[in-house]
């Protein structure tokens, strides 16, 4: 196999990879929860106007990390309003299978979803 073909198939298999893991993160319950949040947020609502779209960036963050009984996430993503468009971080964790915002920002000011 010529070099050529042994970065083309590298390239193909990291591009299946990305889409898998995007595929995994937007259907996954984490995502449900955190665009539910942000659609029902009257502080996001005032931000970037009526929420027209919860998406995860092309090179945006998620990092999931299971510790004992727990799971903690961040998750970042753009949210497209009538009036303008944000990036929200979100910092949360399950206990006892219920998820909890921790921390949240958009633009770099700390915001609440609740």
């Amino acid at each position: 196999m010529s070099k050529r073909m042994k970065y083309l198939s590298a390239g193909v298999l990291c591009l299946l990879l990305y889409i898998g893991m995007q595929i995994y993160v937007r259907y996954g319950e984490e995502f449900e929860y955190v665009e539910r949040l942000i659609r029902h947020s009257h502080n996001v609502e005032e931000r970037v106007g009526l929420v027209q779209e919860v998406n995860l960036p092309l090179l945006g963050s998620f990092k999931e990390t299971y510790l004992n009984d727990s799971t903690l996430l961040f998750m970042s993503v753009k949210v497209v309003g009538s009036k303008r468009t944000t990036s929200i971080n979100i910092d949360a964790v399950r206990r006892d299978g219920a998820w909890k915002v921790e921390k949240a920002s958009a633009d770099g000011v700390q915001i609440s979803l609740e």
